[in-house]
């Protein structure tokens, strides 16, 4: 029983390890070849076109781990609804907290579910426990969602009043920022920058 235990602890642990050092590696990657475009930009060097006759087909060059979260996508996602959260998390941090929570929920598991066996209970567990700080990313971006459509109407109001007393669209812009409250107030100062 111990060993099943310490087993289920090592699988679980290190399964979020890998899919946490795959997923920092990628971003990673993609954050250098943004650096690399804008450096290209700046020293004048043309651009590769960006248009292509022929259809690359997905993941060709790309190892089994950069594949798969190339395949799904889930760096740009994962990072797209901590932003539309408005949370101030990173995707590091939001990989941290799933390892974090795989780990202690798995140890819960085994401590208290005695119903099944160890090895299922650390699984089961586990994964809940990796998936919950997910999962409230997610409710925080529903939330912040039906906020901002609930303000959306009265932001416009605003916008069109503003507009017709004479002001310029980006001064109509700051002041909205300025009066509404989160979220719509809160991301208009970066659409004017």
């Amino acid at each position: 029983m111990t060993s099943q235990l310490i087993l289920a602890f090592v699988v679980i642990f290190s399964g979020s390890l890998v899919a946490a050092l795959g997923a920092l590696k990628y971003y990673d990657k993609r954050r250098k070849e943004q650096v690399r475009a804008v450096l290209k930009t700046i020293s004048g060097e043309p651009l590769r076109p960006q248009t292509k006759i022929l259809k690359d087909l997905p993941g060709e060059d790309l190892r089994p781990l950069e594949r798969i979260l190339h395949h799904f996508n889930l760096a740009d996602r994962a990072e797209a609804a901590i932003r539309q959260a408005g949370l101030d998390w990173t995707l590091e941090k939001l990989l941290m907290a799933m390892g974090v929570g795989a780990v202690a929920a798995a140890f819960l598991g085994a401590v208290f579910l005695k119903t099944l066996s160890t090895f299922a209970a650390v699984l089961l567990m586990g994964s809940i426990g990796m998936a919950l700080p997910y999962l409230f990313v997610l409710r925080k971006r529903s939330k912040r969602l039906a906020a901002f459509e609930e303000q959306l109407p009265d932001a416009l109001d605003f916008l069109a009043r503003s507009m017709r007393a004479g002001h310029a669209f980006t001064i109509s812009l700051e002041m909205m920022s300025d009066e509404m409250p989160d979220p719509v107030g809160d991301g208009v100062p970066e659409a004017v920058q």
